[in-house]
């Protein structure tokens, strides 16, 4: 990563927030018989394929949570 071009009173928020998107999943692991059918469909999930891996896209602030939560 270039750091080079990035402010650097925003270069925190921005190191951040590439390595949550590069570095972090989410790995879900789905009790299927007690799952919203919804979710089962969704997912394709069956009793063999009940896991479900998840990459974070991007994320808005600590801030903004506050206020959407």
């Amino acid at each position: 990563m270039d750091f080079s071009k990035i402010p650097e009173n925003e270069k925190t928020d921005y190191i951040e927030r590439n390595f949550i998107k590069e570095y972090i999943t989410l790995k879900i692991t789905f009790d299927v018989e007690n799952t919203p059918k919804r979710l089962v469909k969704h997912f394709e999930l069956t009793e063999e394929n009940k896991e479900v891996i998840l990459e974070l896209q991007d994320y808005r602030t600590w801030k903004e949570a506050k206020v959407t939560g």
